[in-house]
């Protein structure tokens, strides 16, 4: 009885607050200037929310997140491969990374890159055993740890900043491409199938924006334990980069474009895919493979990232507001900083309380509950 009151009045609470947006629903606006699909995670939701508020031209929609690319992924720098498709199903193609047109140069370096990063952790796995040489690479190896761990625990944005430029540096990686097109990869009719049913599935199948960017998510942390149930579920706890990347190869195709329109699919020329990833835990937003663009579309790819930058700050602040940590009349910027610096801090297991307090599942069109706080 106490149980079934509880989920009595929660109801009528919730249905107390959406039922004025059932009303008012539209089916969608004529005209948008931006449409952007998200993984249709919890977590998502807020950013979708704060997006629509900066930018009043955009819809959002939500999808499941691996874009429906059931691929076994391996990245360019990767010893294996990561199941980028749910648990439940069994990847049907091996899809690879590989250095735009095949460069020679790059995938030299890339090579070099990686067997020396395989020697040197091979070579310190067997002399810090041995008698001697364990003495002195554990001496001079461990000293240097310590000293970069306790850099990192004092200023760890920094360590981080330092950390990524050496290690871009040494890699010198070439631009890459989600290689969709070789051998065992996905026939034109695939691609075809692929994007028609993401599109219909999400109801984007008419009324497109100049700019449609397909959002992927994961989750950047140094110190949970349960990091896997922060990244894309639908990606089999991966971040789903590689998903969005390919699926935006696949919906600029011309071929696959005029495989669309046969099944009444009309996307206009002047229409552009565009692949992006959002940290769920740090707030930052990033566009992929924004080179492979044309020209003309970089006007309209800075104003996403631009107010993509503005809606992650209102993300931020509004999440930071259930950290003891932070000051509740912080601004969004500070906000922003305050995550960032969570995601990379080792004092914190559990820097973004993700999956929390959801108790609710709405089913259908976005403008049902458009600028409701839930």
């Amino acid at each position: 009885l106490w149980q079934d009151a509880y989920e009595g009045h929660f109801r009528r609470e919730i249905i107390h607050h959406v039922a004025p947006h059932f009303r008012l629903a539209r089916q969608g606006r004529r005209n948008p200037t931006l449409q952007a699909v998200f993984c249709m995670d919890d977590r998502e939701e807020s950013i979708r929310r704060h997006l629509e508020a900066v930018e009043p031209g955009a819809i959002t929609f939500g999808i499941v997140g691996f874009f429906g690319i059931d691929m076994l992924f391996q990245g360019l720098l990767a010893s294996r491969s990561s199941q980028q498709c749910p648990p439940v199903m069994q990847p049907s193609r091996g899809i690879k990374e590989q250095a735009h047109g095949n460069e020679p140069a790059g995938n030299r370096r890339v090579r070099l890159f990686s067997q020396g990063s395989a020697w040197a952790s091979l070579a310190f796995y067997y002399h810090s055993r041995t008698l001697v040489r364990g003495y002195f690479a554990t001496l001079s190896l461990g000293t240097a740890s310590f000293l970069a761990l306790a850099f990192k625990v004092v200023l760890p944005r920094l360590a981080h900043r330092i950390h990524r430029a050496a290690s871009s540096t040494a890699s010198h990686l070439p631009r890459t491409r989600v290689a969709i097109d070789l051998p065992g990869g996905y026939s034109k009719d695939d691609k075809v199938r692929i994007v028609e049913t993401i599109l219909r599935m999400g109801g984007l199948v008419s009324d497109f924006a100049p700019c449609v960017a397909i959002v992927a998510h994961g989750s950047s942390n140094t110190n949970n334990p349960y990091r896997q149930a922060y990244g894309c579920g639908a990606c089999c706890g991966n971040p789903g980069k590689p998903n969005s990347r390919a699926f935006v190869a696949m919906a600029n195709d011309p071929e696959v474009r005029a495989g669309l329109r046969d099944a009444g699919i009309e996307i206009p020329e002047t229409t552009t895919f565009v692949a992006a990833y959002h940290d769920t835990c740090s707030d930052e937003f990033e566009i992929l493979d924004h080179e492979d663009l044309p020209r003309n579309t970089h006007a309209r790819v800075e104003h996403l990232k631009k107010i993509m930058a503005e809606a992650c700050r209102r993300n931020a602040h509004e999440r930071s507001q259930r950290f003891a940590t932070f000051e509740a009349e912080g601004s969004p910027r500070q906000a922003l900083r305050h995550v960032q610096k969570r995601s990379l801090d080792l004092a914190q297991p559990r820097p973004e309380y993700g999956h929390s307090r959801v108790a609710l599942c709405v089913v259908g069109r976005r403008a049902l509950t458009e600028t409701l706080f839930l």
